[in-house]
């Protein structure tokens, strides 16, 4: 078609009859031109476009070849038979490419297998069961014929590997229980290759179970069982080079062989089977075999045995320590964490025996009741509405947000104390209802992740805790009541000033001001004793109680330490003064009256269970009471009890002891002699 006739077709119908000038058909022939232009590129855009994609290039060259079939004949045909002739060199690209990775695949596992092959043949179980790990788990894409052999051939020596390691712990491991002979023998077990090789194919536990349960069944069952009390008649444990054995025998060959004690027998086992048997796998095995072991040392033995001696606590205590040992030796060989369920149940026996069988689990003084203030009561329903709101959130931002505010109104308590009295926190009462709130949002800040973690844990990404706070309120308390005990003892310091160091009883109104000083001290105590009770708990009470008591004896006991020289008549006055202190401070601090003989035995144990852990935070109440001792004895005496070691036992160093015998008595062979003797 030449061009006035391609012209001639675009112009109105009249128009090619009236004939064409040579600048017409010149601009008509380069408009048509340029639309050539422009879609041959427009063409050539849309083919680079579809190449150019990686996911589906080839597809969408394809479709795109496909919607211009029918442009044969035009201008377009040349570019499209190009964009064709790549098509099939992309197409066949790819497949030598897939082919190439299968083939890389299948040399890559080839060299696996062969490594693996070597490794195992060398008996290095532990680098081919990693090797063997390694190896793919499922099919390669498109494999061939040859690659579906290989992919055979891993699981082909993964059940070799599994077969090889099962054998080897067979022929190395033998339990017997053929009666009266019980033993256990190892021989050539390489346990530091064995087991991680275990490990590592996934078959460890399987095969630990299996072991457990014959050592249950053939060794601890017949054990704990068959032999009484006593304990086997024979027990021997070899370790030869390559081989160990353990064994024991329940019938007596000669009538004076004495028995081994079962506890004995068991921490023995415990100690072969560590370094035999479970050598570096002690806390994988454990988890199976404590639980187990203990349950039958447990039915067979020790329940027997506490219900023997349950009306007496020497016996009881005796039979707790025996079998505790056993659980403290697994934790020490890492088989378990002490306590243990061992630890439970000999505890649980205790108790029992201290507060009968309708009493509690725990000592009295775990069960102490405390005050806590209506702002303290009030900023906890504050903090469980904003975690109830958190859980209602809409967002993670937003729950994230009011689970931290949880934190910011617990520290409030802290940065915020009463306000009270001048001396906010020196009161007893203000400070003491302060340690409290701070000890019970503590407590209930530790509780409350777990009370809202199902709710909150959509919510939140992190896991929900309020430790830091916590502990911030935990050391509030402390700070409290250390700072209240220090402002007590200040004032009871000043009040012990009025006894003048006890010096010169006898001369003046000085022993009626020491006695009076002390009359003072002990009034003081009892007023703090009864501001403390019933707002501290029982156990923080004693505590509290025992340390003010400690310092007051201290300051008294250096008084009378400082004295150069004490008078017969001295000494007896002054031992009557610091009597009362000795006897009633403990009970006066706790604000507690003396327990009468018609009190119930709960309130009993209750005063004597609060009194002694009071005492065991006074120190110097025991020191102070020997001296006591020592103003009223005889030289002899404290002789006697200085040799049984009461005097270094109560705290009393030597030389203080010294000091006190010479300023009591005067200078003789007798006092010579026991001066030599401290």
């Amino acid at each position: 078609m030449t061009t006035h006739d391609t012209v001639a077709m675009l112009l109105p119908g009249s128009a090619p009859n009236d004939g064409l000038s040579g600048n017409v058909a010149q601009l008509f022939s380069d408009r048509l031109a340029h639309r050539r232009d422009a879609l041959l590129q427009s063409l050539y855009a849309q083919l680079q476009g579809a190449a150019s994609s990686h996911d589906q290039g080839a597809q969408a060259t394809q479709q795109l070849l496909v919607a211009q079939q029918g442009l044969t004949g035009t201008p377009q045909e040349p570019l499209l038979t190009l964009a064709a002739t790549h098509q099939d060199l992309v197409t066949q690209r790819l497949a030598h490419e897939e082919a190439l990775q299968v083939l890389r695949q299948q040399a890559a596992l080839q060299a696996q297998l062969t490594e693996f092959d070597a490794l195992l043949a060398s008996g290095a179980w532990k680098q081919a069961a990693e090797a063997a790990a390694a190896f793919p788990k499922t099919g390669c894409p498109a494999l061939s014929e040859e690659a579906a052999h290989v992919q055979q051939a891993c699981q082909q020596r993964l059940d070799l590997l599994e077969q090889t390691l099962q054998q080897h712990a067979s022929a190395s491991i033998r339990i017997s229980a053929q009666a009266p002979s019980h033993s256990i023998t190892v021989s050539r077990l390489q346990a530091d290759q064995l087991w991680p090789a275990m490990a590592s194919i996934g078959t460890l536990h399987s095969s630990v179970a299996t072991l457990v349960e014959e050592l249950t069944d053939k060794l601890f069952q017949p054990l704990l069982s068959s032999v009484g009390d006593t304990g086997p008649a024979q027990v021997q444990a070899s370790d030869a080079r390559e081989t160990a054995v353990f064994e024991w025998v329940s019938e007596r060959e000669d009538a004076s062989t004495e028995s081994a004690m079962i506890e004995d027998v068991l921490c023995k086992c415990l100690h072969f089977l560590a370094d035999h048997l479970f050598k570096g796998i002690a806390a994988e095995a454990g988890a199976q075999l404590w639980p187990a072991l203990s349950q039958l040392y447990t039915q067979h033995r020790l329940q027997a045995q506490c219900e023997a001696v349950k009306a007496d606590l020497g016996a009881l205590q005796q039979v707790a320590a025996a079998a505790e040992a056993i659980e403290k030796e697994a934790a020490a060989l890492g088989f378990y964490t002490f306590p243990g369920p061992i630890h439970t149940f000999c505890q649980a026996a205790l108790h029992i025996l201290n507060w009968g069988s309708e009493g509690e689990e725990a000592s009295l003084l775990a069960r102490g009741q405390y005050s806590i203030s209506a702002g303290c009561q009030a900023l906890l329903a504050l903090m469980h509405t904003i975690l109830e709101r958190a859980c209602l959130a809409g967002s993670s931002s937003v729950a994230q947000a009011l689970c931290a505010a949880v934190s910011d109104a617990a520290l409030l308590k802290c940065l915020l104390p009463p306000e009270v009295h001048a001396r906010q926190l020196q009161v007893p009462h203000v400070a003491a209802l302060h340690a409290m709130d701070c000890q019970h949002l503590a407590q209930h800040l530790l509780l409350m992740p777990h009370c809202y973690q199902h709710l909150t844990q959509k919510k939140i990404l992190t896991s929900l805790h309020y430790h830091g706070p916590a502990q911030q309120l935990q050391q509030a308390t402390h700070a409290c009541l250390t700072q209240m005990e220090r402002q007590q003892v200040q004032e009871l310091g000043q009040l012990l000033e009025a006894a003048r160091g006890f010096r010169r009883l006898h001369e003046a109104q000085a022993g009626i001001a020491a006695r009076r000083a002390i009359a003072r001290v002990l009034h003081t105590l009892s007023r703090l004793g009864n501001a403390l009770k019933g707002v501290l708990d029982l156990r923080t009470h004693a505590a509290v109680a025992g340390r003010i008591v400690d310092a007051v004896c201290g300051m008294t006991a250096g008084s009378i330490l400082a004295m150069q020289s004490i008078g017969s008549e001295e000494s007896e006055d002054l031992a009557r003064i610091i009597a009362p202190l000795t006897t009633d401070a403990v009970p006066s601090a706790l604000g507690f009256p003396q327990a009468s003989a018609t009190a119930p035995a709960a309130a009993k144990g209750l005063h004597a269970a609060a009194v002694s852990s009071a005492e065991a935070h006074a120190p110097q109440l025991l020191r102070l009471k020997e001296l006591h001792f020592m103003l009223t004895a005889r030289l002899i005496e404290i002789r006697d009890w200085s040799r049984a070691g009461r005097l270094r036992a109560s705290g009393l160093a030597p030389h203080e002891s010294a000091h006190m015998v010479r300023a009591l008595f005067e200078d003789t062979e007798n006092r010579r002699r026991t001066l030599e003797e401290l």
